[in-house]
């Protein structure tokens, strides 16, 4: 099965017409400021996702990061809405989310990798990924919903300087 979750950030044609109204420049200005704006956050928000992912997902093969990252990149932005899509395909996704940190983290232990990794081996490994978090899709929806303000605040202040 698959975990998926598409976060939305949309900016109404009210909020348009306002900023325009307030800086005194066209509407078609404001729009490709706004389009600037959603490209910001995207790039921002992608950066800090993936330190995240790379930090906190449990890498036994790597490919549930992978697969993370890879769906985090084809987020796209379409008639100002910025769709953030987080998910992972692999075929043990949902039962690796419903375990606990306990059993998800490794402190060097010998492991065996039965899918190719991102680093093209399989067989045996050492697995060490002490700060990996169980339950990582849940965490990591819930991360990004919580940065998501700030994302929002930090491009309000770069391309419309608070308004």
């Amino acid at each position: 099965m698959a975990l998926e979750k598409t976060i939305t950030i949309r900016v109404p044609r009210a909020q348009i017409d306002y900023v325009a109204g307030k800086m005194k420049i066209s509407y078609e200005q404001v729009q490709d400021r706004m389009r600037e704006f959603l490209e910001y956050i995207q790039e921002e928000m992608t950066k800090e996702l993936i330190l995240w992912i790379n930090l906190y997902v449990p890498v036994r093969t790597g490919q549930t990061a992978w697969y993370l990252i890879d769906m985090l990149k084809g987020s796209n932005i379409y008639k100002n809405i910025l769709r953030i899509v987080l998910a992972s395909h692999v075929p043990y996704a949902e039962e690796l989310e419903a375990m606990d940190d306990t059993n998800v983290q490794h402190f060097g232990e010998k492991g065996y990798v039965y899918y190719n990794n991102r680093f093209g081996i399989r067989g045996p490994v050492i697995l060490y990924d002490p700060q990996a978090k169980g339950h990582y899709f849940s965490e990591l929806v819930a991360y990004a919903e919580e940065r998501a303000p700030v994302w929002i605040s930090r491009g309000i202040n770069k391309y419309f300087g608070g308004a």
